[in-house]
């Protein structure tokens, strides 16, 4: 009948899955679908994220240990200058040494885990050559991630600024401590609330590298589809709802995989009497940062790439659920490319 029945048995099986995962879902099946991904391609992405999962890892530990706790301290508390200079010393390494890190390393991984769910959605055959370090897509998920971020930042940094004009004021009109004491409970409100922004400008571009991706756009275009297959339509329900239950969900899941995974460490450490043994080396307290780093770090090597695989299950879906993206797959498969009714070759 055919010269190569498998590839078409194949082929059709493709089809039937393809129909199967490109359809409207809840936020429960979208995670179950992307999570179904990561188990198809897991052993493709997993391997090939621990590098980048590395500066991740490192800008997260900075954030975490050194900038964080350094903007609440100082080291001359009687003069309002010094304490904005540290303050802004402490705020530039953030932004310039730990944030870039965790840029770099989600450029590394999100491109290469986002373009194989993507073939996985569409039944095509994997192929993530074009995924290099420095490559096409290497540069423009940094573009993406980039513009999010700074897009993202802008009313942190200027919370930050109404905070450090506040002590400024401060300093130079001491008859306006009512006015600058406001000042600073704005600016300090301010920055609370700027991290919710922060994250719902995140959610708002969050589907735009599969966009990029799958559509072969550029960063503006991919930026602008991201807000367009977000946004609500008619009686449609906007994107936000299933990409913020994604967002908790994975943050819950991070938590409890860092509480299990250190905790599994700490066991073996003691087993191991790490402690003891640091104690006596020189290297010692950098060997006992590193194994408390396992848990949190074999946590994000699981979350991030499965996070990237439901973000690419949400912009099909999305494209499904406003534009009949299904419809149009099914139109594509059934058009008629045989030569006669009897030929079975396709």
């Amino acid at each position: 009948m055919t010269s190569d029945p498998i590839e078409r048995y194949l082929r059709r099986s493709a089809r039937l899955d393809r129909r199967q995962r490109i359809r409207v879902m809840s936020s429960s099946e979208v995670t179950d679908t992307g999570l179904a991904a990561l188990q198809a391609i897991g052993r493709r992405i997993i391997p090939a994220s621990t590098l980048g999962l590395l500066f991740c890892s490192f800008g997260l530990t900075f954030l975490g240990r050194y900038v964080i706790p350094a903007l609440s301290e100082t080291t001359n508390p009687d003069r309002i200058e010094v304490q904005i200079v540290e303050f802004l010393g402490t705020l530039s390494l953030g932004l310039f040494v730990a944030v870039p890190l965790m840029m770099f390393g989600i450029a590394l991984i999100v491109p290469r885990a986002t373009k194989l769910t993507a073939q996985w959605m569409l039944g095509e055959p994997f192929d993530d050559s074009d995924q290099a370090v420095g490559g096409p897509a290497f540069r423009d998920a940094a573009k993406v991630i980039f513009t999010i971020v700074a897009r993202s930042s802008r009313f942190l940094l200027a919370s930050f600024a109404l905070l450090v004009t506040s002590g400024l004021l401060s300093q130079v009109q001491s008859n306006l401590k009512l006015f600058v004491a406001l000042i600073a409970v704005i600016a300090l409100n301010a920055v609370g609330i700027s991290l919710v922004a922060f994250v719902g400008i995140a959610a708002k571009y969050s589907l735009a590298l599969p966009a990029m991706l799958v559509e072969k756009l550029d960063v503006k275009a991919a930026l602008d589809r991201s807000r367009q297959l977000m946004a609500s339509e008619r009686k449609i329900q906007s994107g936000y709802i299933s990409v913020w239950f994604q967002f908790g969900f994975f943050i819950i899941l991070f938590g409890l995989l860092t509480f299990g995974f250190s905790a599994a460490v700490g066991y073996i450490a003691s087993l191991l009497q790490l402690e003891s043994f640091a104690q006596t080396r020189v290297y010692g307290p950098m060997l006992v940062e590193i194994v408390s780093q396992i848990g949190p770090y074999i946590s994000l090597l699981l979350v991030v790439p499965a996070f990237a695989t439901v973000t690419t299950v949400i912009y099909f879906e999305r494209r499904t659920r406003l534009e009949g993206y299904d419809i149009a797959q099914l139109a594509q498969e059934t058009r008629v490319t045989r030569r006669s009714r009897f030929d079975v070759t396709e």
